[in-house]
């Protein structure tokens, strides 16, 4: 559904998930921050009060009326330039020291190299996970790792650290890479 998170439309996909046999629901793009578009918000990980008022309660609950999990998508390595985590961090995107790299997708890498931001992600997400809004399914989509730079290697070290931090911590939930 992308950016369309109609409470109602996503209430009646769900029944017709239910009914041909769906096991998991997964609430993809657009529940987050000020995430409407795929040019904005993106590392903004948390539920949007815009989006969901009332919290992804309501969903979670009708998905798993119905016997399937709840999934939510994320891709937390990644960050739009308009978002609120670059304007307060706009050192965390990884690239040369003189601003931003060219976008690809509207995205920026986060530096996960740097310790705060990797800290800083497993915090907000594991949160975000244990607090029962769902089990995350889609993950990192591209490590972009060149290993005759040390930089990007840095980055990639960085990232399976995360994933094992973060994994571990949060045992029995599916995480897609």
């Amino acid at each position: 559904v992308y950016f369309d998170h109609d409470l109602d439309r996503l209430r009646e996909l769900a029944d017709t998930a239910a009914a041909i046999g769906v096991e998991r629901f997964v609430l993809d793009d657009g529940w987050f921050g000020g995430r409407r578009d795929d040019r904005r918000g993106l590392g903004d990980w948390w539920v949007s009060p815009d989006m969901w008022p009332g919290g992804l309660g309501p969903i979670v609950k009708h998905v798993k009326s119905h016997g399937m999990e709840f999934g939510l998508w994320f891709e937390p390595e990644m960050v739009n330039a308009d978002s609120d985590l670059v304007r307060q961090h706009p050192d965390w995107v990884l690239g040369p020291r003189a601003g931003h790299p060219r976008e690809w997708r509207h995205q920026q890498v986060l530096d996960l190299g740097n310790p705060e931001v990797g800290n800083y992600l497993f915090t907000r997400l594991h949160a975000l996970v244990t607090e029962g809004l769902g089990r995350p399914i889609k993950g990192p989509s591209a490590l972009g790792s060149d290993p005759r730079r040390l930089r990007q290697l840095t980055w990639t070290i960085a990232v399976t650290d995360f994933r094992l931090r973060f994994f571990g911590s949060v045992l029995g939930y599916l995480w897609q890479l």
